[in-house]
């Protein structure tokens, strides 16, 4: 398992090199065995011409892919990232978003990504939204629509809808029909 935080958590004095190296002291016996393995992970994140800057030297989301890096040093099945692009720009987050995509989809790695941005979790093709710590819907992403479907069954009007209630302002705008047929639609979701 590897972990990426809102805050990359990179040592100030270390080179991008050395930072991914700090994880595989555990895993990795040699020096020269580390080093290659941390210049592979920056190449695979992009950074390898980037890999003897300190943290200093770097952007927000060339902090973060180092980071990134460091947490796919021990080869993990699965990371758990905590608002990953809570600290970047929307051009660096859409970059972030797009590295995990490809280490999903090329590498095989799950990655869970915590977040309260919409336009980070379109990026998933799993959405589970949680509410006061309970889930209140979990679905695959990508149509909008049916997005919003799911996002009103779990509003007021849409409960009001599926416990069968028109509710007073649908019938005074003359949209009875219209909420017989949402809430058929909202049961099936």
């Amino acid at each position: 398992m590897g972990f990426v935080f809102q805050l990359h958590n990179l040592i100030p004095t270390m080179t991008a090199r050395e930072n991914v190296e700090v994880p595989l002291y555990e895993t990795v016996s040699g020096g020269k065995q580390r080093k290659e393995r941390a210049e592979e992970l920056l190449t695979l994140v992009g950074l390898a011409r980037r890999a003897e800057h300190v943290p200093s030297q770097l952007s927000g989301g060339e902090r973060q892919r180092v980071a990134i890096a460091r947490a796919l040093g021990n080869r993990p099945a699965l990371i758990l990232a905590d608002e990953p692009t809570g600290s970047l720009d929307s051009k660096a987050s859409a970059d972030i978003m797009s590295l995990f995509g490809t280490l999903n989809e090329q590498h095989g790695v799950t990655i869970i990504i915590v977040t309260h941005e919409p336009t980070v979790a379109r990026f998933a093709g799993r959405l589970i939204m949680l509410r006061d710590g309970r889930v209140v819907s979990d679905g695959a992403t990508g149509d909008p629509l049916l997005e919003s479907l799911r996002q009103l069954k779990h509003s007021a009007l849409g409960q009001a809808l599926l416990n069968g209630e028109t509710p007073a302002v649908l019938a005074d705008l003359g949209l009875a029909e219209t909420a017989l047929a949402l809430q058929a639609a909202l049961a099936r979701l």
